[in-house]
């Protein structure tokens, strides 16, 4: 199984530091803005699907796409998708964190901290504890606990694991995930695990329930049918389900809306 994450901010046991390394995909790499991909970077790292608006990580130019290659000095190739989803959901509040992305070999330091106060700022010890391998010194940024419980949720509760049928030749690798609703590929199918995520951490979902989820969605785009959309994001809502069934599905269900509003309304007489 190939783990893939959002970014979020990270935290652990105060004073002590963590640091997660960056890189981007390679060129040609098929990574939608707000899907996920399975990049072909030996080993599989993990993909930051999503950056939240306004938090931390955007604040520091963190970009769907980047890859998480490590966390806290080991290898996340290293790192099984279940034990990287704990380290990252059951960790406390404030830490004081580093992350280096590394873009094109160029290497940029970043940090920030999670707060308890809402009106906190980031105190002088956090500075004093900056990372020592040099390197222009950058201004810690602070999350409420409101925007660090949002970051949280914002984790990837999807995870792809590859079905290889030994009767086809062609042996499909999953690839991307898109979200606009109007073209979705057949990797879809290969789509046999999935996690919802919690504040306590990744729950797998029974199988059958995913999958039966997954092929309403498939069928209601399919058929373009509000109202079976409609009843997919309700229950996808039921079920705590923030991912991308959900917006596939939410923004399906605008699309249609918006040309229901735009057709003309014929007169009978």
């Amino acid at each position: 199984m190939s783990g893939l994450s959002s970014w979020w901010a990270s935290s652990t046991t105060s004073r002590r530091h963590g640091t997660i390394l960056v890189r981007e995909l390679s060129a040609g790499a098929d990574v939608d803005k707000l899907g996920f991909c399975v990049p072909s970077l030996p080993p599989q790292p993990v993909v930051v699907k999503r950056v939240e608006p306004r938090s931390w990580a955007a604040a520091q130019e963190l970009r769907a796409g980047d890859v998480l290659i490590q966390l806290n000095d080991v290898p996340t190739c290293e790192i099984s998708s279940q034990h990287f989803l704990e380290s990252m959901t059951t960790r406390p509040l404030n830490f004081k964190f580093v992350v280096n992305p590394l873009r094109s070999s160029r290497s940029q330091k970043m940090r920030g901290s999670i707060t308890d106060d809402e009106d906190s700022e980031s105190d002088d010890a956090a500075k004093s504890d900056a990372v020592e391998d040099g390197g222009d010194d950058e201004e810690i940024q602070s999350l409420t606990p409101r925007s660090a419980e949002k970051c949280r949720r914002s984790v990837s509760d999807w995870y792809a694991e590859e079905e290889i049928i030994p009767d086809d030749s062609r042996k499909k690798s999953l690839t991307s995930w898109y979200l606009d609703g109007a073209r979705m590929p057949d990797t879809t199918s290969q789509l046999t695990a999935v996690h919802r995520m919690s504040l306590s951490g990744a729950e797998p979902l029974e199988t059958g329930e995913a999958t039966e989820l997954r092929n309403m969605l498939q069928a209601a785009l399919s058929e373009e049918n509000l109202d079976a959309l409609l009843l997919v994001i309700a229950r996808a809502q039921s079920q705590g389900i923030i991912a991308d069934v959900l917006e596939v599905a939410q923004r399906k269900a605008q699309e249609l809306q918006s040309r229901l509003l735009e057709s003309p309304v014929q007169a009978e007489f």
